[in-house]
């Protein structure tokens, strides 16, 4: 990427693969949102917990995904 005057964020949205997200944090990326919306709740903290660990060691913000909106995929 090229170097700019504004400040910007570089987002990696719905990431469900530790190493994709450990690989966009030493790129650069910024902000990392975690899916693991499809284990059960227990597991989900878990790899959000370990997410977690991973973002603030590169100064990444986190958000993520500890349950399901309703509705099915590719619906509103």
């Amino acid at each position: 990427a090229e170097v700019t005057p504004v400040p910007m964020a570089l987002h990696l949205d719905h990431a469900t693969n530790m190493d994709f997200i450990r690989r966009a944090l030493k790129e650069g990326f910024t902000s990392i949102m975690i899916d693991a919306s499809d284990q059960d709740f227990a597991r989900n903290v878990e790899i959000t917990n370990t997410a977690r660990a991973l973002c603030r060691k590169y100064g990444a913000s986190l958000e993520a995904e500890l349950g399901h909106v309703g509705g099915t995929a590719g619906r509103f």
